[in-house]
Formats: structure tokens, sequence, C-alpha cells
């Protein structure tokens, strides 16, 4: 199992802006990604193969009003690529809530996926 620790990401109401008519990523959506991508390419050179477990461990930035998923979106795209070839990989996704931290966190956990007996 490979662990990374990823700053809070933008909401996914942020993620995206409409540019002439086109929707685009945002440049926060663009920034988080590459942060994202730079930390996640430390613990993987090449992206995993097979069947995949991923584990999210949200620490948000205060204790209220925080949905859960929408931690989540970003921070799977952002790893797309690097962690794995694509996303339909992620055959078991457990997301649970941390003490809040400053500024917020993520801890992912990623491993091979082990079907339940």
């Amino acid at each position: 199992m490979k662990t990374l620790r990823l700053p809070y990401p933008p909401s996914t109401n942020a993620l995206y802006a409409t540019v002439r008519g086109h929707r685009v990523k945002s440049a926060q959506g663009r920034a988080y990604a590459a942060e994202a991508g730079m930390l996640a390419r430390m613990a993987f050179p090449e992206p995993l193969a097979g069947r995949l477990e991923v584990g999210i461990t949200v620490s948000p930035k205060r204790g209220i009003g925080m949905d859960l998923d929408n931690a989540c979106k970003c921070c799977l795209d952002s790893l797309t690529g690097i962690c794995w070839r694509d996303d339909s990989q992620v055959w078991r996704l457990t997301i649970e809530r941390a003490a809040p931290v400053k500024g917020g966190a993520l801890v992912v956990s990623i491993r091979e996926y082990e079907e339940m007996p």
C-alpha cells in the first residue's frame, strides 16, 4: 500500500469555468492538479495496473458544513494518469472524515484490490 498526503482540494463547484461558451478546468483546478500530481509522482513513477482500492481520509479546514464527496472528485481526477491509468480501475473507494486541520488535508491510500470472500 502507498499513502499520499495531499492538500485540501477546491470545491467541485470551483473546478471548472466557462470560457467563451466552453467548460474548462479553472485556474484553481489546474493549480491543485499540478500540486497533487507533483506529490503523487514521487510515490508513483508509473501508473498502477489492475483493480485498485482507494481510501481517502478527509481532514476538513473546519468542522462544519463539509460535504465528504465534494472533497474527492478533484483528488481522484488529479491522480488519474499518475497513480492509475484510468479511474475505472478504482474498484473500491472508501471515504472517511477526520478531525479538522489548519488548511485541510487529504490522506489517500492506494493498494491492489482484494475481493472479499
